[in-house]
C-alpha cells in the first residue's frame, strides 16, 4: 500500500499500525463469532485509524503517477487496456463484480492508498450472500492500475518438492480441482491468488461502478497487534501477553506463512504483528482453541520499504542515503527474517520494537543495538530470535530453517525426537 495504512488489514478489517494498509478485521467467513469491528462505532473506528497513523505507517518508495484516472473521473485508456488483459490472463482472480455480486458496507479502516469496507459477496454456487468479506478500495485521486500492478509480487520460483505448497498442488491436480488457482505454477504471475499455507488470500480484484479498484478478501477476527494490546490490558500490563504454548503456535504460523512466500520467490518487506491476521480462538460454548494466524498485506509489496524499527539495519542504512544512491540489492529474504525477529519480540513481550526511538536513533540499530529480551523468555526461543536479528544478514537463518528449529523445540518439549516426525508434518506444526 502507500505509505502504510491503518491497523486494519484488507483481509481482516483489522486495526493496525501498519503501512500499506493494515486493517483490522474479525472472524472468518460466516463463523459463529462476532467480528471485532461489529462492536465499534464510527468514532471508535476513526480513533483506531488515527492511533495507527501515530504509531507509524509503513513507507513506500517514491513512484511516478501515470496511467491514472482521466480528467472526467473515468478510467484512463491505459487502465482499461490493462484491466482487460488481467481478466483474460486470470479470470478466476480478476473479474467484473456488479452490485448483484458485491455490496459495500461501512468504512472500517483507512490508509494512505485505500479505504477498507465491510463487504458482502454473493456466493453463486450456494445461492446466498455472505458477509464474511472486506474490500480494500483504492482512492481515486492519482490512481493508476498500471502503477499498482507494478507493486504486485510475482512468483519467481516453483514450490520446492517436499513443501506444503508442492504437496497441496499435487493433491489438487490429482483430484482435478476446478480452480487452477489452487495448483497452477505460472512463473511471473501474481502470488496472492494462489493458496499458501498460513497466508491470507485475495478472493478477487475488481473495478467498482464508480471506477475505483478493489481487492475483495475474506474477513478475519482481528490482527495480531490488536490481540496483543487486548491481552496486555486484560493482564493489567503485568507480564507477557501469551503463554509459552500460544507463543510457539503463533510464531510457528508466521514462519510457515513466510516460508511459503519465500519458497515462491516473494518478499514481504513489511512483516510485523499488525500485518498478521488471526481467527477468534474462543468458540461457541466457551471452548478455546489455539490461535490461528495468517501472514497478510503482501499483495502490493514491491515498492514497500517497511515500517520504523521493524526494518533490518541494512535497510535503515540504505534509507539514510539519497534515493539515487540506494541499492536495491539489500532487499533479500534475510530482511524479512529480521522483521520476523521483531515480530517475535512483539509476541513475546507485547512491546513495540524500540518504542520511543526516532530516526536519529537509526544509527544505534545499525551499530548492533537490539531490544531487551526479558529473563522469562525461554532460552531456546531467545537464541532463535537473536539468530534472526543478527547484524550480519548472511548469518540469519532461512524461514525453512526457522520452521525446522521451531519443530524441534515443540517436539523436544513433548518428549519426542525430531527424527520421529514426518518430514511433511514438520512443516505444518498444527
Amino acid at each position: 500500500m502507500s505509505e502504510a495504512e491503518s491497523r486494519n488489514d484488507a483481509a481482516s478489517g483489522r486495526r493496525g499500525d501498519g503501512p500499506r494498509d493494515e486493517y483490522f478485521t474479525a472472524g472468518k467467513g460466516d463463523a459463529p463469532c462476532e467480528y471485532v469491528t461489529a462492536r465499534m462505532d464510527e468514532v471508535q473506528i476513526a480513533a483506531d485509524i488515527q492511533k495507527s497513523r501515530e504509531q507509524g505507517w509503513s513507507e513506500v518508495a517514491d513512484r511516478v503517477r501515470e496511467g491514472a484516472v482521466g480528467a472526467s473521473g473515468g478510467l484512463s485508456e491505459e487502465n482499461l487496456l490493462l484491466w482487460e488483459e488481467l481478466k483474460e490472463q486470470d479470470p478466476h482472480l480478476f473479474k467484473d463484480m456488479g452490485e448483484d455480486r458485491l455490496k459495500l458496507g461501512q468504512v472500517i479502516a483507512e490508509g494512505g492508498q485505500a479505504h477498507i469496507y465491510d463487504a458482502s459477496v454473493y456466493l453463486e454456487e450456494e445461492k446466498r450472500w455472505s458477509v464474511g468479506f472486506v474490500a480494500k478500495v483504492f482512492k481515486m485521486e492519482g490512481f493508476s492500475l498500471t502503477e499498482l500492478h507494478r507493486q504486485w509480487p510475482r512468483k519467481t520460483k516453483p514450490p520446492s518438492e517436499g513443501t506444503y505448497a508442492h504437496g497441496f498442488r499435487e493433491y489438487c491436480r490429482a483430484n482435478k480441482f476446478s480452480s487452477p488457482l489452487l495448483y497452477e505454477t505460472v512463473l511471473g504471475g501474481v502470488v496472492f491468488g494462489e493458496y499458501l499455507k498460513k497466508c491470507c488470500q485475495i478472493n478477487s480484484g475488481t473495478f467498482l461502478k464508480d471506477g475505483r479498484f478493489a481487492f475483495v478478501m475474506e474477513k478475519y477476527w482481528s490482527d495480531l497487534r490488536t490481540v496483543i494490546n487486548s491481552r496486555l490490558m486484560d493482564n493489567d500490563f503485568q507480564g507477557p501477553p501469551f503463554s509459552y504454548d500460544d507463543v510457539l503456535k503463533i510464531i510457528s504460523d508466521i514462519a510457515i506463512g513466510m516460508s511459503g512466500l519465500h519458497d515462491r520467490g516473494v518478499l514481504h518487506r513489511d512483516l510485523k504483528a499488525a500485518n498478521v491476521l488471526t481467527i477468534n480462538p474462543i468458540r461457541p460454548m466457551g471452548y478455546r482453541r489455539k490461535y490461528q494466524c495468517s501472514v497478510a498485506d503482501y499483495e502490493s509489496s514491491m515498492l514497500v520499504q517497511g515500517t520504523g524499527f521493524w526494518r533490518a539495519p541494512e535497510v535503515l542504512e540504505d534509507l539514510l542515503k539519497k534515493p539515487c544512491e540506494r541499492n536495491i540489492e539489500i532487499w533479500t529474504e534475510k530482511v524479512d527474517v529480521y522483521s520476523y525477529a521483531m515480530t517475535c519480540y512483539e509476541v513475546l513481550t507485547g512491546h513495540i520494537p524500540f518504542d520511543g526511538y526516532v530516526k536519529s536513533d537509526w544509527k544505534r540499530v545499525i551499530d548492533g543495538e537490539r531490544p531487551h529480551l526479558p529473563e522469562y523468555i525461554d532460552l531456546k526461543l531467545r537464541v532463535l530470535v537473536q539468530k534472526c536479528w543478527h547484524k550480519d544478514s548472511l548469518k540469519r537463518p532461512s524461514f525453512e530453517a526457522i520452521v525446522d528449529m521451531l519443530m524441534k523445540i515443540k517436539y523436544s518439549d513433548n518428549g519426542k525426537m525430531p527424527e520421529d516426525i514426518d518430514p511433511i508434518g514438520k512443516r505444518v506444526l498444527d
